[in-house]
């Protein structure tokens, strides 16, 4: 296809994945942009097959096509600012990235997908395996409610804190109190104490979790 039949966005996309696997100067700009290349295949597969394309599918194409702007004409960079669709794409189902506190020491990641977060996510599991602790931390997938659920102990506390940091999850006041809990609690001693009116012993378990585990396992206590 030349350049000068370009009307829709579809075509662009054609257009820049045969230069890309061509022998252009474009494929050789790209060699470090695996995660763009991929991108770009995956876009032109739904292209062939007929696909319509997500807005956010639309933007992030756009996107890439103004990062490597100088291997491409002015009409097709036309469509940067003015694109048009052969099928008016739909309208993507924004998943913000959150974190919520589920009890005990458990938080609940839920993200759209990325391969980033993920990476980041897969450290703390590995992590764990090398981990000192005779129960290291859990961190695990659960494919029907689509969320992480990671296990906070004292020796991933901080990559926690910085994957919410890093990658802009959003945390509502639950989260915030037990996080600051948790990092007032390093290095602390446990307490117990009698509550007057049940009678119950309260322990307020610091940085150890063997006592919490046994306090879970052989007594059956609760968390509160």
């Amino acid at each position: 296809m030349s350049f000068n039949a370009i009307m829709y966005v579809e075509n662009a996309i054609e257009i820049f994945y045969n230069a890309m696997m061509g022998k252009s100067t474009l494929a050789v700009d790209m060699l470090r942009d695996q995660w763009a290349c991929d991108f770009i295949k995956s876009l032109h597969a739904s292209v062939l097959e007929g696909k319509t394309l997500s807005t956010e599918q639309g933007r992030v194409f756009l996107k890439t096509l103004n990062k490597y702007r100088n291997h491409f004409p002015a009409n097709v960079l036309k469509l940067i600012d003015a694109p048009y669709y052969k099928n008016a794409p739909y309208q993507s189902k924004i998943i913000p990235n959150e974190v919520r506190y589920l009890g005990g020491n458990y938080l609940g990641f839920r993200f759209k997908k990325n391969d980033n977060i993920r990476a980041d996510l897969k450290k703390i599991s590995d992590k764990n395996r090398r981990s000192t602790l005779k129960r290291p931390s859990e961190v695990k997938y659960h494919s029907f409610l689509r969320i992480w659920v990671v296990e906070l102990t004292r020796e991933n506390f901080k990559d926690i804190v910085a994957i919410i940091g890093r990658h802009d999850f959003k945390f509502d006041d639950d989260v915030l109190e037990y996080l600051t809990l948790a990092d007032n609690s390093t290095g602390q001693k446990s307490t117990f104490v009698v509550d007057p009116e049940t009678g119950n012993i309260i322990a307020n378990i610091c940085d150890n979790a063997i006592l919490l585990s046994w306090i879970k396992t052989v007594i059956f206590g609760q968390m509160a």
